[in-house]
């Protein structure tokens, strides 16, 4: 009788821890599943924040390239313009040399006639 005693108090004591355990494995369990519903919205929102910086930085390098095409193109126009000054020069260099040699000519030829 007394062992039966014991061993109903025994049983009692282990249904009462187990009912403990499982309440807290239960809350265990509902915190667990809150920091991961709480994990996955912070980590949906960090990656909408990282999709619309790349949309961002993208947009700025097809700026950026946009503004390099268009510097070339002006380094362009100036080499060609600055080709063009150097052709002109030469040109009117040339030419100038051309009359004084006509007219260094000229003087010779009179002054051998």
């Amino acid at each position: 009788s007394a062992l039966r005693a014991d061993v109903a108090g025994s049983a009692r004591d282990l249904a009462t821890a187990l009912q403990r355990a499982n309440g807290v494995a239960n809350r265990d369990h509902q915190g667990l599943l809150a920091n991961l519903t709480s994990l996955s919205a912070g980590l949906n929102g960090y990656q909408r924040t990282l999709r619309s910086g790349i949309k961002a930085l993208t947009a700025r390098l097809k700026g950026l390239d946009l503004e390099m095409s268009r510097a070339r193109s002006r380094v362009g126009g100036v080499q060609r313009m600055s080709h063009q000054a150097l052709t002109d020069e030469v040109k009117d260099e040339v030419d100038g040399l051309a009359e004084r040699l006509r007219s260094a000519i000229a003087g010779d030829r009179e002054a051998l006639l």
